[in-house]
């Protein structure tokens, strides 16, 4: 859905799906959906959109982040 939907402005560069480790802890297994966009904050409204329709489908927590520092 995110692929279909994304605007092509935002600059898709990467999809990826981490899991949890350890589930045995007693908690249940969790997800986490990362997508990376190269001109992401050029078109910050647009690509928000997509974040209540994310919600619509129970997908748990979403939101949106920038990378302020890498090294």
């Amino acid at each position: 859905m995110l692929y279909k939907n994304l605007p092509k402005a935002v600059g898709l560069r990467r999809v990826t799906l981490h899991k949890s480790l350890n589930p045995a802890d007693g908690r249940d297994t969790v997800y986490l959906l990362l997508v990376e966009c190269s001109n992401f904050m050029d078109h910050v409204g647009e690509a928000a959109n997509l974040l209540p329709i994310l919600r619509g489908r129970i997908c748990g927590y979403t939101g949106m982040f920038r990378v302020a520092d890498s090294f």
